[in-house]
C-alpha cells in the first residue's frame, strides 16, 4: 500500500501522514487505524 492509498484511506492529506510517519506530528487520533489498515496487532 503506498502513503497515498493509506492517506486517503484514513481522510487525511499524505502530507500529514508523512509528518506522522517522520516523527513530527503524533498521530495518535490515526494510530489506532494505521493498524487496523496495516494489519499490525499489538
Amino acid at each position: 500500500m503506498t502513503q497515498v492509498e493509506l492517506a486517503k484511506r484514513l481522510g487525511i492529506k499524505r502530507q500529514y501522514l508523512c509528518r506522522i510517519l517522520n516523527g513530527d506530528r503524533s498521530g495518535k487520533k490515526y494510530l489506532s487505524d494505521i493498524r487496523k489498515i496495516l494489519e499490525i496487532h499489538e
